[in-house]
């Protein structure tokens, strides 16, 4: 049984009393959740999803205890389903401007990105709304500046270093052959790998 402690505050005078989180979950029991939605989803070309992401956060959810009282998910999965398929709809969309008209999609980019936090945050509050503890509903007040600091610009930083990077060493004259460019480029690949793997416990931190 695995557990962890949360401290909670009473009153004014500012007693803390520590209770503990437990999980009454098994192995075999959620295996056979795992396979049905597995086997499931994979019958109906994902469809099914949406369906085994609610069970299974119900079953996270409902075997996760606190001071006697389980969580619960209330999300319905044609809710999800339907967020979904507007997703692949928006990306369908927008492969088909990227065979086509490649520039217009490379234009739509800019208001992704811009549009990406909004939608995180969305996503979260969404998730805590169908959360509740003793039929308490939980929320979520995230705001737009941050989940782009987070989200957007901190997983950019290292793109645009290596850009800027290997602008200035193709157009500075450094390399000269064929040798040296395919050493730069591996590099620069090794590099960047480096710098993501500096980057996300720091993002994950972060979020």
């Amino acid at each position: 049984m695995a557990s962890a402690n949360m401290q909670t505050t009473f009153g004014k005078l500012g007693r803390t009393e520590s209770k503990g989180f437990s999980f009454k979950g098994t192995a075999s029991e959620y295996f056979g959740i795992w396979i049905v939605n597995l086997l499931l989803s994979i019958v109906t070309l994902g469809i099914y999803t949406a369906w085994a992401k609610v069970r299974r956060l119900r079953y996270f959810y409902g075997n996760t205890w606190l001071d006697g009282h389980n969580f619960e998910y209330h999300a319905k999965p044609i809710q999800i389903l339907i967020g979904r398929i507007i997703v692949v709809v928006v990306l369908v969309i927008f492969n088909v401007l990227a065979e086509v008209a490649p520039f217009i999609a490379l234009a739509l980019l800019i208001p992704y990105f811009l549009a990406f936090p909004w939608l995180i945050n969305k996503a979260i509050a969404f998730n805590a709304r169908m959360t509740s503890y003793r039929n308490v509903r939980f929320s979520f007040d995230g705001s737009y500046g941050r989940a782009f600091y987070v989200f957007v610009l901190m997983p950019l930083l290292p793109v645009i270093f290596i850009a800027v990077l290997s602008a200035a060493l193709f157009y500075s004259g450094v390399i000269t052959d064929f040798i040296t460019s395919l050493n730069t480029i591996i590099g620069l690949g090794v590099l960047y790998l480096v710098l993501q793997i500096l980057f996300i416990p720091y993002i994950s931190k972060l979020s």
